[in-house]
Formats: C-alpha cells, structure tokens, sequence
C-alpha cells in the first residue's frame, strides 16, 4: 500500500497572530478520518512570518502541538549558511529548506548541522513560480530546461546528504529515475481543482500529486482561500487518500 503524501498548509499571511489563529482553526482536520493517526498537522511558516515573529513564533507554533515546515530558502556562502542553521537545530523544526542552487558544498554544510536529528533538510530545485523563459533570461542561448536542470540539482541534493527536495509534482518522474526512493519529494504549487492558479506556473491539483509520486504537498491559498477552509482541509486529506487507499 503506498502512504498518501504528507499535507503542508502554506500559512502566507501577514501577521504572527493571524498565523496562529490558522494552526488552531485547521488543526482538527487533522484529527478526524483515515489519515489522522499516519500524520501530524504541518504549517508552512515563511520568510515573512519569520522575519516577523522569530524563533518566538516557531515555538508557538510547537506549543500547538503542530510541525513546523521552515521555508527560509537559505542560499550564502557556506559557512553562512552552517551559521544559520546551527542558529536554527534546538527549534526543531520538522522542515528547513535551503537552496540547491547554493552548490554541493553549501548543501552539505546544511546537512552537517541537522545530521542525527529529526529535521529533514529539503533543497529547493526550481521555483514553480519560474519556467523555461526565466531560465533563458538567467542564462541566455544555453538551451537549459527544467527537466534537465532539475533532476541535476536533486541527485546534488542526495549527494550533499539532504532529506529530500521540492519540486513541481511533474518532475517527480525525473528526479525519481535519477535519485533513489529514498529521497522525499515535496510539491508545493498545488491547487484544488479549479481554483486560481495565481503566480504559479506549475499548478496540479493534489490527487495528480499523489498520483505523480509526492511525498508531501504545500497547500496555501486552496485552504485559506475557501468558503470554508477547515471543510477544504479535510476535503484535500479525504481525496489523498482516497488515491492512496
């Protein structure tokens, strides 16, 4: 039997407090139906969010007794990056993304720091929010694809020691025919069938995640965007697995 993927709720909202009031709304989808003892609630708290409320703020995040998915992105030098990450380790976060894009010896720094413990370190491939005309204007007559560069990056990934990627679900296939099971594939850019794509490029609709071999999807403007976001909760967690009985 093939587990559902993991749900990740984007909480991309302007204040802490707001972001908190979020978690508790929400969290009892977690606790109700077939997927409530295979995962516990996930909110993904950004660059924004933290920027905001801090170390202060994740931790009230865990005092819900909810993950916490990081998306800080990290992208420096090495020894910047092994910095921010020692900075980071005791907050216990579940994720804790880094670019790929930084190199193998960034990555591996990232991945040094978190070895032994329960966070899993993600690297960041391309950005849904990017396609093939971004890649020609970033380097222009080298004929790069996102299937190329993609998959490239992820075995990188394996290779520096990270816990898993995210990516667009379309290139799950890809990246699994160049790195082994054992690396997780978080897709973000998910929406629920016929909502608006927004500033995504690469949008697919859960059950086509899970179809497509995710791991774990990030969800956002899908859930809190909904006439009732803790009915669409539970409604995304019923459809995984229902494509994942």
């Amino acid at each position: 039997m093939t587990a559902p993927p993991s749900v990740i709720v984007a909480l991309d909202v302007p204040a802490p407090e707001a972001a908190l009031d979020w978690v508790r709304r929400l969290k009892p989808a977690f606790a109700s139906g077939s997927l409530a003892a295979s995962q516990t609630p996930c909110f993904k708290l950004g660059l924004q969010l933290f920027c905001l409320g801090g170390p202060d703020l994740v931790k009230a995040f865990k005092a819900e007794g909810v993950d916490v998915f990081l998306d800080l992105k990290l992208h420096d030098i090495p020894h910047q990056v092994e910095g921010a990450c020692h900075a980071l380790k005791d907050l216990g976060v579940k994720y804790l993304t880094i670019h790929t894009s930084g190199g193998l010896a960034m990555m591996q720094a990232a991945a040094r720091v978190f070895e032994g413990t329960d966070t899993c370190v993600l690297g960041v491939t391309l950005l849904t929010s990017l396609d093939e005309t971004h890649l020609d204007t970033f380097f222009p007559n080298s004929a790069l694809n996102r299937s190329a560069v993609v998959p490239h990056w992820a075995t990188l990934a394996r290779q520096a020691g990270l816990g898993g990627v995210v990516c667009s679900a379309y290139e799950n296939q890809a990246i699994r025919q160049a790195v082994d099971n054992t690396l997780a594939l978080v897709n973000p850019g998910i929406r629920w069938p016929g909502d608006s794509h927004d500033d995504q490029k690469k949008v697919v609709s859960p059950q086509d995640a899970a179809r497509l071999g995710a791991n774990a999807i990030v969800m956002g403007r899908s859930i809190l965007g909904a006439n009732d976001p803790l009915h669409r909760c539970t409604e995304v967690l019923e459809a995984l697995s229902a494509v994942c009985p």
